[in-house]
């Protein structure tokens, strides 16, 4: 059975400022995320927060969430072109408030899922077309990589605009 395995580094709470530079600890084994069925578990992208690891599954096409021993939380998604459906997750994101960004240049589209795993808002545009992903800022809106004529970075609302 072949598993994903996160590993966190853990750090020294002693922070050398003069030399600005974090003394390591080791590695400790924080989870494991075993296969379901047949399927291997293709991960894109991971991002975690305090409380939880978020995968991306390519295999599935679905976003996973895992407490930080690897226990399954909630998954959502599947393959298509409607909502909650994707078909090219490049890029994957954590914002300030915790939301999940999915960045899906095959749909052309931006989701952001909430730490419970529910859907909050999708934005669809036909400038939102290369692999480079999406940064939330904390106003709800975000940047961009963008294949118009303009800017190669450019920032959009919630709407999209």
């Amino acid at each position: 059975m072949r598993c994903l395995v996160a590993l966190a580094l853990t750090l020294s709470s002693s922070l050398i400022a003069q030399e600005r530079r974090w003394v390591p600890q080791g590695l400790t084994r924080v989870g494991g995320i075993a296969a379901e069925g047949d399927a291997l578990l293709q991960p894109l992208k991971a991002v975690a927060d305090d409380s939880a690891i978020y995968v991306f599954d390519n295999g599935d096409h679905q976003l996973k969430a895992f407490d930080l021993h690897g226990r399954p939380r909630w998954k959502v998604g599947r393959r298509g072109q409607g909502p909650g459906e994707f078909t090219g997750v490049t890029a994957t994101s954590l914002s300030s408030s915790g939301d999940i960004w999915l960045y899906d240049t095959g749909n052309l589209r931006i989701t952001v899922i909430a730490p419970d795993g529910h859907i909050r808002w999708e934005v669809r545009s036909s400038r939102l077309l290369l692999p480079g992903g999406a940064v939330p800022l904390p106003n709800g809106s975000y940047l961009a990589q963008t294949n118009s004529a303009g800017p190669f970075l450019a920032r959009f609302d919630s709407t999209g605009a």
